[in-house]
């Protein structure tokens, strides 16, 4: 079994497995949730009987499973615990799939991100819960063992949702033991979010030569090395309960958990500001060091283009929405490319290439408040990255009222992101988005479109993340400013 398990895979560095959607019962309520639905689209085996675990740390439940001698996770691990990403991210994947995890967050050895290779104990409890432990490949083989012959198909869960290659989907596994394998998605080595329906992928604790182990549930099963050193990918997590005389290593893992120490001690103050050319008020915060508005833009900027009468509007185009949302701006508008306020964006628009003359300034004002100005991608990752990384700054950043289903934020810093509407040749109404103006054309546009696009911060309802982005010039979104520092 061992020579079968160490054959190397080659099909990245990372990938990752998909499992249930969080909802752990004891066997007696499997009837009343075993239908597939949008709200829980995994299928159980109404033939296993169930466990129920409760994770301390965060509150949230799964069911558990005993195959032979071993008790397991039948769900993928959802801590939110340094970095840990939902596939695509989107919520709706962490609820049904679990989260993905970098090797060393699954081992919870943020140190080994940085190394070549990394000394672990022989069993590692990582990110699992208190009682329970990341498997060893040892532990993996037990299991296997006990399963015996056609192991892929006895492991996959029922949902109809597996691809073979030679198969047309949908196509569910036997998950005889209830072990739910699910077919979901994975972050490889290069940071992309890859759709994969062919093969589940989960972490081991034991080393490789180079440093963690994946386990492959697919059209066979394997395993395959990682390499500490690449931080970019993740991949899925199973825990397995620890047994008697079989502890993991007693280390208290030293990653951050959902209210992690990093976020609680980040300061903030929040305050006010007037805008001197129309006496506007704005909430204001001040964090790590930058002072924010903490309300969109509203001041009116009504300098005409070629074909409309402004270059600015209020959302959904009506005026009482700009109390609410602000304006929306062209990023002429944003730019103050007339220049009623600084030459520094002067001429800046659609069809126009600014890079190089902007590309000194540190700064634009814009159609700031003087004093103020539009900020651009270093900003907003820097805000970011300080509160607690780009995977969760849209849940703090965002309105905790206002969005499209459960896409609703913590607003954690009073930063209040709602999502707003947008103008291109029409306004178009949505619960499900907000994309801030930057001074910095998009440099990832390529020679074709670098007139026309210009970066924005994306703030999305299915996310967690704040996402620099793409937006058409010509088209209208919101700005928020950002005080000079002195």
């Amino acid at each position: 079994m061992r020579k079968l398990f160490y054959t190397i895979v080659m099909l990245g560095l990372v990938l990752a497995a998909c499992s249930g959607d969080g909802s752990n019962t004891t066997s007696a309520k499997q009837d009343d949730e075993s239908e597939v639905t949008e709200k829980n689209p995994m299928k159980w085996n109404l033939s296993v009987a169930y466990g129920n675990l409760v994770d301390r740390r965060d509150g949230k439940s799964y069911r558990t499973v005993m195959i032979g001698s071993q008790t397991w996770m039948a769900e993928n691990l959802r801590l939110e615990a340094g970095d840990s990403f939902c596939f695509d991210d989107k919520f709706e994947y962490c609820d049904t799939y679990g989260k993905l995890y970098p090797w060393y967050v699954a081992v919870g050895r943020p140190d080994c991100a940085e190394k070549d290779s990394c000394d672990l104990a022989p069993v590692m409890r990582g990110v699992c819960p208190e009682g329970w432990h990341l498997p060893s490949l040892a532990e993996w083989d037990t299991l296997f063992a006990f399963v015996g012959t056609d192991i892929v198909h006895k492991l996959k869960s029922q949902s109809e949702e597996w691809c073979d290659f030679d198969d047309a989907c949908p196509k569910g596994g036997l998950d005889t033991y209830g072990f739910g394998a699910r077919a979901g998605g994975y972050k490889s080595w290069d940071a992309n979010y890859v759709d994969d329906r062919d093969a589940g992928y989960f972490w081991a604790s034991s080393q490789a030569d180079r440093c963690g182990t994946k386990v492959i549930i697919g059209d066979d099963f394997d395993v395959g090395d990682y390499e500490c050193g690449d931080d970019q990918g993740a991949a899925s997590v199973r825990c397995v309960m620890d047994s008697e005389g079989f502890m993991p290593d007693s280390m208290e893992p030293s990653f951050d958990y959902k209210d992690n120490a990093r976020r609680k001690s980040v300061e903030f103050e929040m305050g006010t500001m007037t805008d001197s050319r129309d006496g506007h008020v704005y909430k204001t915060v001040t964090i790590v060091g930058f002072t924010w508005m903490a309300e969109n833009l509203n001041y009116r900027y009504t300098q005409k283009t070629a074909e409309l009468d402004s270059s600015s509007f209020c959302p959904f185009n009506e005026t009482d929405s700009c109390d609410v949302y602000g304006r929306l701006y062209l990023w002429s508008a944003a730019m103050d490319s007339v220049a009623m306020f600084s030459e520094m964006g002067k001429g800046c628009g659609y069809d126009v290439y600014c890079s190089e003359k902007i590309y000194l300034s540190s700064v634009v004002r814009g159609v700031c408040p003087e004093g103020w100005h539009l900020p651009d991608r270093y900003e907003w990752e820097y805000l970011a990255r300080e509160i607690g990384g780009v995977s969760v700054a849209g849940t703090l950043l965002k309105s905790n009222k206002g969005w499209d289903g459960r896409g609703n934020g913590t607003d954690e810093y009073g930063f209040s992101i709602l999502p707003v509407s947008t103008y291109q040749y029409s306004f178009q109404a949505n619960k499900y988005y907000t994309g801030f103006w930057s001074f910095r054309e998009d440099m990832y546009a390529g020679l074709a479109f670098e007139n026309e696009m210009a970066e924005i911060a994306y703030f999305d309802a299915y996310s967690t993340r704040l996402s620099m982005s793409s937006g058409l010039k010509n088209s209208a979104n919101p700005v928020r400013c950002v005080k000079n520092l002195e």
